[in-house]
């Protein structure tokens, strides 16, 4: 099973053992994440390895994570808040419009939260 695949880069020495045994190194930066419905596949060993986080969709949503991420850039980066302020007022303003569009008329290949969505967008605006 795939996922079993994974325990030797959630070990201390980040090294992916592939099924035919080839071996790749994961750089000491390189983060992993993974939204799965369940773990029934996976082993003790695995879950262990794996730092898990559950919450409900619906009780969080996009904004929480939104307003925490205008809240970062403001103090980490020191970007002007008029900036933040902008980007916020544009996320409220077109992101809920932007998933009945993508619900109604895309096809997906797989089944993301909309939480998910907005944190890889943020994430393409941190750079």
């Amino acid at each position: 099973i795939w996922i079993e695949n994974l325990n030797t880069v959630l070990d201390d020495n980040r090294t992916l053992t592939l099924a035919n045994g080839d071996r790749i190194s994961m750089s000491p930066d390189l983060k992993l994440v993974f939204e799965v419905a369940n773990l029934d596949n996976a082993s003790p060993a695995t879950v262990s390895r794996a730092g898990i986080i559950y919450m409900s969709a619906s009780s969080l949503g996009w904004k929480p994570v939104m307003q925490a991420w205008c809240t970062r850039r403001l103090s980490d980066s020191g970007r002007p808040v008029e900036e933040v302020k902008l980007l916020q007022s544009l996320f409220e303003k077109h992101i809920d419009g932007l998933f009945v569009f993508m619900r109604e008329t895309l096809v997906p290949k797989m089944r993301l939260e909309q939480v998910n969505q907005v944190n890889a967008v943020l994430t393409l605006l941190t750079g």
